[in-house]
């Protein structure tokens, strides 16, 4: 958000979004200034991210806010330098380790993720893809 005052030809805008009961609806209109909160964890949910680390990311976000611990804007064309890229020593306290429940969805979710990418879909014919299809489904 301070960029526009650092580089004279940068503009800052968001997407609108709108708020319900049934969740968010991203609006295709943009806006001048920057957005009155952050959207990622729900970006990730529509993404298909698992649900394990939305609930992680989640509380992460939640006990950060809670803290006021805020994050430097890094510079995109900065040297990437480790030390450049850290933001200043806060008293937060480590992030709370995933619950077992979690670490094994976390896990069954990379083990899916890997199998999908060892697929070459072009190859499949439709009955070996609708195979393929009930025993990831089965795995669940």
């Amino acid at each position: 958000t301070r960029l526009p005052s650092e580089a004279p030809t940068a503009v800052n805008v968001h997407l609108a979004a709108a708020e319900s009961s049934s969740g968010i609806v991203f609006l295709h209109e943009v806006r001048p200034g920057p957005a009155s909160r952050s959207y990622g964890i729900q970006v990730a949910q529509r993404a298909g991210i698992p649900a394990a680390v939305i609930r992680h990311a989640s509380r992460e976000l939640s006990r950060l806010e809670a803290l006021g611990v805020t994050t430097p804007q890094l510079d995109l064309f900065g040297t990437g330098s480790p030390a450049d890229d850290q933001a200043p020593a806060s008293q937060a306290e480590p992030a709370a380790a995933p619950s077992e429940s979690e670490r094994a969805e976390m896990a069954s979710a990379l083990a899916l993720r890997d199998k999908l990418r060892d697929i070459d879909p072009n190859r499949l014919s439709p009955r070996d893809a609708l195979d393929l299809l009930y025993a990831l489904h089965e795995e669940l």
